[in-house]
């Protein structure tokens, strides 16, 4: 009896301490809840804080949109004013224009009446301040004139010239009457005969006067000599050092009767014979 209440005593103890590791354990899941709670409060706590400011910003916007919302309508005031302040003068305008399209009318009808004055008045002649302004008919009157209106379709460049074309040949020349079409490189070409024509007048300035076709009549144009003909005239020449009687021949020269080698009374006598003969026309002969 005493062994069955040990072995009971014995599993009392062991479930006790089971209810006791147990029991730990609960406390341990109640701590982690405590602090689990303890975070969720603590985050509650930070959504509640950001929430008030939510409510802050959302409390701006609307303070802003009242205030945007009090100037669209100060907007829409000044913009219906000013619809009416144009519709206003839109109407005044209109009024305006009927006023011109009246006073025009009368004004025609005035101008009107004085032309027919006019008419009545001068028997339907023409003003002479209206430069032909005035006339009736101006189709007739070009005609009367013989006159071509600027309009004529003849006057217009849209037309196609049809006309043959002119040669190379004839461009060249130059010298046909008859109307021809003209390309570009006929009329370069007709441009360079011209200028071709006239250099075979010219003379080059590289040639140096050779291509003259008369060298002769050039020196005679020029009332120059050549240089054989200086030649020759230097030929006949003698040179100013060459001395007749010791006496130099670059100036006139005076012979006296001893450079000639005769006496003053052979002299005289001719001289005398000179003059003499001078009258005769004959030919003395001094021996």
């Amino acid at each position: 009896m005493a062994t069955d209440k040990t072995s009971a005593a014995s599993e009392s103890e062991k479930n006790a301490g089971k209810s006791a590791d147990s029991a730990a354990d609960s406390a341990t899941v109640a701590t982690d809840k405590a602090a689990a709670a303890s975070e969720s409060e603590k985050n509650a706590g930070k959504s509640a804080e950001s929430a008030a400011d939510s409510a802050t910003v959302a409390t701006d916007n609307a303070a802003a949109a009242s205030e945007s919302e009090t100037n669209a309508g100060k907007s829409a005031d000044s913009a219906a004013y000013s619809a009416t302040v144009a519709s206003d003068k839109a109407s005044a305008a209109s009024e305006s224009e009927a006023k011109a399209a009246k006073s025009a009318e009368h004004a025609d009808t005035q101008a009107q009446r004085a032309e027919d004055l006019v008419d009545s008045a001068t028997g339907g002649s023409l003003l002479k301040g209206a430069n032909l302004s005035d006339v009736d008919d101006i189709d007739q009157a070009r005609e009367n004139l013989n006159a071509v209106s600027a309009n004529d379709e003849r006057l217009s460049n849209a037309r196609e010239w049809t006309a043959e074309s002119v040669s190379e040949d004839e461009a060249a020349h130059g010298e046909s009457t008859t109307r021809r079409a003209w390309s570009a490189l006929r009329v370069h070409q007709a441009i360079n005969a011209v200028v071709n024509a006239a250099k075979s007048k010219l003379l080059s300035k590289a040639g140096n006067l050779s291509e003259l076709k008369s060298a002769t009549d050039a020196r005679k144009n020029l009332d120059v000599y050549s240089q054989l003909q200086v030649n020759n005239r230097l030929d006949k020449k003698v040179d100013k050092e060459t001395t007749i009687n010791g006496k130099k021949l670059d100036g006139d020269v005076t012979l006296s009767a001893a450079d000639l080698d005769i006496d003053n009374a052979q002299l005289s006598e001719s001289i005398r014979r000179m003059k003499i003969n001078a009258l005769l026309g004959e030919t003395i002969y001094f021996k």
